[in-house]
């Protein structure tokens, strides 16, 4: 016959000795957890730093976070040797994002203030004359690798939609000829204005038909 009472005891002997395994496992499994959302959150955090690369605050933060990182992962149990090595890794990164120099982009503004050579056009027309190539040719040929803006104007007779679209053809025009030249595209900025302030600028109507090459 079974004695009940030594069952009883021998089962809560059992108990208290399991117990305290059971709990260290179940904090290494949590432990475990925390470590593995804590190297993705580090991941996701140094990415965005990489991706924003012209701030000059990265540096800073890639250091506080990096005290953040190493003060969370030396608290933490249960790491196993590949966490250890991915932990190695990230915090190398992060030590590189410290130590890196963030250069800001130069920002040049070019104002195009001086005109290269104008080109005139007959009313209502945007075909170039000989005449005209032969001033883009020498353009291209003096100022081959300079940025160049174009600005094509029309006179103000006629409504604004038809002046509009006549500007853009004529700096189109201009342009096309640019490029047969050997001019490169990239080195173009194009500006069609429409009419010309007749009020301001005090040019004839003949003066207003123009396209002007700046630089």
């Amino acid at each position: 016959m079974i004695n009940m009472h030594k069952l009883i005891v021998t089962f809560g002997f059992l108990c208290l000795f399991a117990s305290p395994a059971l709990a260290q496992t179940d904090t290494g499994l949590v432990a475990r957890a925390e470590i593995k959302s804590e190297m993705e959150d580090m991941r996701n955090k140094i990415d965005a730093y990489l991706k924003e690369n012209n701030s000059t605050d990265m540096a800073s933060a890639a250091k506080e976070l990096n005290k953040k990182w190493n003060t969370k992962f030396d608290s933490l149990v249960a790491i196993t040797s590949t966490q250890q090595a991915e932990i190695a890794v990230l915090k190398q990164r992060l030590s590189a994002l410290e130590n890196a120099k963030v250069a800001k982009p130069e920002v040049v503004t070019t104002k195009f203030d001086k005109v290269l050579a104008v080109v005139y056009f007959e009313v209502g027309s945007y075909k170039l004359s000989p005449e005209n190539k032969a001033i883009i040719q020498k353009v291209v040929a003096e100022h081959g690798s300079s940025v160049l803006q174009l600005v094509a104007y029309t006179d103000w007779v006629g409504n604004d939609e038809f002046n509009q679209q006549l500007s853009n053809e004529r700096a189109n025009s201009v342009q096309s000829e640019l490029l047969s030249s050997g001019f490169l595209i990239t080195n173009l900025r194009t500006y069609a204005r429409g009419k010309a302030a007749k009020e301001t600028e005090k040019l004839s109507a003949a003066e207003c038909r123009r396209v002007e090459i700046r630089e």
